[in-house]
């Protein structure tokens, strides 16, 4: 598996074990007592958020040090997750203890989703199977769908019909109306993205699916863009044809990085 796991020192941040005296026989106790500060805690809250998916486990992921670290680190393989990290908590016992105290969970490991506690191994495989079997739903449902032909979309359900659409890789732009897609096609050429397709969704039927499909971004009044089948969420404050731009610019940053 291509993994970005990456393990977390803690180094610098004023509780790291490694600046305990070299003479105590590399004990990993606290150099001074446990308590959580303002300066844990704000250390511990930016670990938890230093990663989409992050995980606090007993041992190195290559070497776990406990049954259920072990199991996790199975599963985060059997499911191919690649965009995670880890903090050895054996490393830090102020960080250890300053997670249980801030959120309440007292056992190990610990998974965070997006900075939110989701629980431990067993919350984990919950939601992993759960979105097995809907994206196996999904697919069948998909599967029919393109049986049936593109002559028939007005007899498919609408969510369907906006899932065949953002089911495709490169470039899928939703609008909600039809007046900007010449300059967004304009804006698309001179950025050289080649590689897309723009659906008019501005009758009530496919308004209605994007809805369904994705209720946080009700109702459905400005263009949604996906890239590779992944959802970019336009900010606020930039226009449609401006978070373009920004998008563009930031993949042009990543490639530049890889």
């Amino acid at each position: 598996m291509s993994s970005h796991s990456h393990s977390h020192s803690g180094c610098g941040s004023g509780h790291c074990p490694c600046k305990s005296n070299n003479n105590n026989n590399n004990k990993t106790e606290f150099e001074t007592p446990y308590e959580l500060t303002d300066e844990l805690k704000k250390d511990i809250i930016e670990l938890v958020n230093s990663s989409p998916i992050m995980l606090f486990i007993k041992g190195d992921y290559n070497n776990p040090k406990c049954k259920w670290s072990r199991r996790l680190m199975h599963l985060i393989l059997d499911y191919k997750l690649a965009k995670f990290s880890y903090f050895n908590i054996l490393n830090d016992t102020h960080i250890r203890q300053g997670l249980k105290d801030i959120y309440q969970y007292k056992t190990y490991p610990q998974i965070y989703i997006h900075g939110q506690l989701l629980g431990g191994y067993d919350d984990l495989l919950k939601v992993l199977q759960q979105e097995q079997e809907q994206e196996q739903q999904q697919e069948e449902e998909e599967g029919k769908a393109l049986m049936i032909g593109k002559e028939y979309y007005g007899s498919i359900s609408p969510t369907i019909r906006i899932r065949l659409y953002i089911n495709q890789p490169n470039w899928v732009i939703l609008l909600p109306n039809i007046e900007i897609k010449n300059e967004i096609i304009d804006l698309l050429k001179q950025y050289n993205i080649e590689k897309y397709n723009i659906y008019d969704c501005s009758n009530e039927e496919l308004t209605l699916g994007v809805t369904l499909l994705n209720p946080n971004q009700h109702p459905f009044t400005q263009p949604q863009l996906y890239i590779d089948r992944e959802y970019y969420p336009q900010q606020q404050e930039l226009s449609f044809q401006q978070f373009i731009i920004h998008v563009i610019q930031e993949e042009e940053k990543k490639k530049n990085i890889d």
